[in-house]
């Protein structure tokens, strides 16, 4: 950028300068050193990917390589490249190793914090899932259909997202925590009076009894000198004959 030497103008020219420099550059999304996408192919995954970022806030690049050096496993591998694409916010990155023709996700801290974990996890299984079951495909088809799915995934996990934030937003937000605070108290009201309902039955079928016992009199003893008690946790007995 070239800025005229005028000393009214120099504070503009470093303004401007400073503000380009502040401009992020948009991320290399398909990062294919190895030539493993058709050009055609490629292009037409950039342009998804962008997209992707624009409606979701989310970004997610794909990156290949000939191969993992020895050592690294394809874990800490896809890591690294997810880093090194984006060292923050809502990211992911899928990784191939061209070598082995291993596949692998990673996904931000800050990814895991956005949706619920066990959501995260089924688009992580979901999107690997469609590589594995293409046994017979080549590596490019392995790849489309893995980034596809988990786009369609997140997608979906944003839309709700976004609904559950504009509930919570409307006007008649009140009212609303006000029903389901209502709506609980009246379920723990009734859970509180059937547990209390189901102790005082179970306190119903306890009793002492003095059972039938005959005991023989002794001199002096009118009434045999016998005393018999019975504990009993189940319901009482039947009336016996002669009682």
């Amino acid at each position: 950028m070239f800025c005229e030497p005028e000393p009214r103008w120099g504070w503009l020219c470093l303004l401007a300068m400073f503000a380009g420099g502040l401009t992020a550059a948009e991320p290399v999304w398909v990062d294919d050193s190895t030539r493993a996408l058709d050009p055609a192919h490629q292009a037409r995954l950039a342009r998804e990917l962008r997209v992707f970022h624009q409606e979701t806030g989310v970004q997610l690049g794909i990156k290949t390589v000939p191969y993992i050096d020895p050592g690294v496993t394809l874990r800490a591998a896809v890591r690294a490249a997810r880093r090194s694409f984006a060292s923050e916010g809502p990211v992911a990155v899928i990784l191939v190793d061209r070598g082995k023709n291993g596949l692998g996700i990673s996904h931000s801290p800050e990814l895991w914090q956005r949706y619920p974990l066990a959501e995260m996890v089924e688009v992580l299984r979901a999107a690997l899932s469609q590589a594995s079951v293409r046994t017979e495909a080549r590596l490019e088809e392995k790849l489309l259909a893995a980034a596809g799915q988990w786009m369609a995934e997140v997608r979906r996990l944003e839309e709700q997202r976004r609904n559950a934030a504009r509930l919570l937003q409307a006007p008649d937000k009140p009212v609303l925590l006000g029903s389901l605070l209502v709506l609980g108290g009246g379920v723990l009201g009734v859970l509180f009076l059937s547990a209390r309902r189901r102790l005082r039955q179970t306190a119903d079928l306890r009793r002492h009894e003095f059972p039938d016992s005959i005991v023989g009199q002794r001199l002096g003893a009118p009434y045999g000198g016998g005393h018999i008690a019975e504990w009993q946790s189940g319901p009482p007995a039947a009336s016996r004959q002669g009682r």
